[in-house]
């Protein structure tokens, strides 16, 4: 990877935007770069790194400047790490999975529960969890985390509430911070 090449690329792509051979030199020279990133950001699941890498390169054509920003390599790796680190965040706001609101625990997805087993210690374990978090939450409040926990997005919420979309952004924070203060443990029960 050679800082004088991608400096030849960027300099082609400030001419013409479109020049097909300097985004795949641009490509060929950071692809290594990208996925060792994106590789470190997601905690080593290389194909998950792939996926946030093509995903990184889609932004980067999308989105890219070439007038006063990006003029030397420096530059240019510099914002192809904030993409990355988007991108990354992004991907593990997707991946996370909640606790479902149900009672019965044992229905989680394979994946969710990854090398763990279901045992039957597990499963009380977690059914009381929900319950202890369900006994901190208001009516509303339990409305809104299930909505949270099934995707919903803050204009949904603000939509499904009747509510505006700054009054859904205040309540979707304290339900998010009731939950936490339902879910710390006291040093001497941990």
């Amino acid at each position: 990877m050679s800082d004088d090449s991608v400096e030849r690329a960027l300099t082609k792509l400030r001419k013409n935007a479109a020049d097909g051979d300097a985004w795949e030199d641009l490509y060929r020279l950071t692809w290594p770069y990208t996925l060792a990133t994106m590789y470190r950001l997601l905690n080593g699941n290389r194909l998950l790194a792939e996926e946030a890498s093509q995903e990184t390169m889609l932004r980067l054509v999308r989105n890219v400047r070439f007038d006063r920003e990006n003029t030397t390599a420096a530059s240019y790796y510099a914002y192809l790490r904030q993409i990355c680190s988007s991108v990354a965040t992004d991907i593990r706001r997707r991946s996370v999975r909640e606790v479902p609101f149900g009672n019965d625990v044992s229905e989680l997805p394979e994946e969710a529960v990854e090398d763990q087993r279901a045992t039957p210690e597990r499963d009380a374990m977690l059914r009381s969890l929900v319950d202890h978090v369900r006994a901190k939450l208001e009516p509303e409040e339990e409305k809104i985390a299930r909505m949270l926990a099934d995707g919903y997005s803050a204009h949904d919420i603000a939509q499904r509430t009747n509510s505006s979309l700054a009054t859904a952004y205040r309540r979707i924070a304290s339900v998010r911070e009731r939950i936490r203060e339902a879910l710390r443990f006291d040093a001497g029960t941990a």
